[in-house]
């Protein structure tokens, strides 16, 4: 297949790379709620040929019956979305290293099987679709050694988070094979300043690509969606949308809940499997949250459902617990929250400091509490709304792909190929 190094996507009046295949190593299934793996696959899906690789299962993640459904998924190993999308369903690996406790400290052996099973099963990918050249783009942080073999026309390696230290992670192990990965690849993305600083001496050819947010919560929203308690008057509804675990700091939100008898929250997402936690007690937490009668759990919604779900609220929440993961993260509900003009109420992450001017910043509970009473002060505010728009709107997913496919430009250009 010839390739143009870039094209004119008429739907989006912008210019991203064209006619290229493209192997993506996911962390994530397609069918997750979405973050940037899939959307920007699905916008590169629009001009190339896209075979998205969903998040291998571990041997040991196969002990939980709810996981099962992979092995079926493997069987049948390829979900053609649409002529230029296909959903790959990879074989189990040994092991992550994050299972259980032990296991990290035998996660470069696991490793190492772990690289020859997906090195076998990309080269069958290769084989049953005639790819040749081909662009290799992971997300995975412990693929380095996939590299050499494989033999891909471009690397890319997209970091979105601080992978060592992810709870239960390998740590070092787990570390050292993401400097692998990072010397190997022609190009690393990163999300956010701290991680650029941590990356670059690796590899020169690293560059921010912030998350961004779908075009499609910038467009005027009906509001059309239900929610289980009526909006009657002196009631304020907040939201938090993602992944309900134990990066929440369920303090605060049951300190707001307790102090204010008005508040009614809403957890947009699903809920983290337990075998992921590191202490399980999160759970018991949401449960006492839910039991007060003012938190409800919606559960994990469309995407297309969430900006109609958010249309309703009064203020939008990210209200993490600051440890060293959550510092170096890019919540990627932010522009969401903001392309709809939402005041937005965050604690203290680095990333979100750069967008102070419009959004309130909180340290401990109390300051959580006093910056929502601020955040609905402005509820008013037109010209505050659209400078919250405006933000959003110089951050869609379509701008950043434009961004990264001038670096793959680049790339390309530099090196002759």
């Amino acid at each position: 297949m010839d390739q143009n190094i870039t094209s004119q996507n008429k739907q989006y009046k912008t210019t991203i790379i064209s006619n290229f295949s493209i192997i993506c190593l996911s962390s994530m299934e397609w069918d997750e709620v979405w973050t940037s793996k899939q959307h920007i696959m699905s916008l590169l899906s629009e001009s190339n040929r896209v075979y998205y690789i969903e998040r291998p299962v571990s041997i040991f993640a196969l002990l939980r019956p709810s996981r099962w459904y992979k092995l079926k998924r493997w069987w049948r190993k390829y979900n053609r979305i649409n002529e230029k999308l296909t959903i790959i369903y990879p074989p189990p690996i040994i092991s992550r290293g994050s299972e259980f406790p032990f296991i990290s400290y035998l996660f470069p052996f696991f490793n190492s099987l772990n690289t020859m099973i997906l090195r076998r099963f990309i080269k069958s990918i290769k084989k049953d679709f005639g790819l040749e050249k081909f662009i290799f783009w992971s997300y995975e942080p412990y693929a380095g050694n996939l590299i050499p073999a494989i033999k891909p026309f471009v690397s890319v390696y997209h970091c979105v988070d601080d992978f060592s230290s992810y709870p239960g992670a390998a740590g070092k192990s787990l570390a050292a094979a993401e400097e692998t990965l990072i010397k190997n690849s022609d190009i690393v993305l990163v999300v956010n300043k701290s991680l650029l600083a941590s990356k670059t001496g690796l590899n020169m050819n690293t560059h921010i690509i912030p998350h961004g947010v779908d075009i499609a919560f910038l467009n005027e929203v009906a509001g059309s969606a239900e929610l289980p308690v009526a909006k009657t008057k002196g009631l304020v509804f907040l939201c938090f949308t993602g992944t309900i675990s134990e990066l929440l700091d369920f303090k605060i939100l049951k300190h707001i809940l307790e102090e204010r008898k008005n508040f009614r929250l809403f957890l947009i997402g699903p809920v983290a499997p337990r075998f992921i936690s590191r202490f399980g007690s999160f759970r018991e937490d949401l449960k006492g949250l839910l039991g007060t009668g003012r938190a409800f759990l919606l559960g994990k919604k469309d995407k297309k459902e969430i900006p109609g779900l958010l249309a309703k609220m009064d203020v939008c929440l990210i209200p993490y617990v600051l440890d060293y993961h959550i510092k170096n993260c890019f919540p990627t509900k932010m522009f969401e929250y903001l392309a709809l003009g939402k005041p937005v109420v965050s604690v203290e992450i680095p990333v979100v400091r750069e967008y102070e001017s419009v959004i309130h910043i909180a340290e401990g509970k109390e300051q959580f509490l006093s910056s929502i009473d601020r955040a609905l002060e402005t509820a008013g505010d037109t010209a505050l709304m659209e400078r919250r728009k405006a933000v959003a709107r110089d951050s869609t997913w379509i701008t950043r792909v434009e961004q990264i496919s001038r670096l793959i430009t680049d790339h390309i250009m530099n090196a002759g190929k």
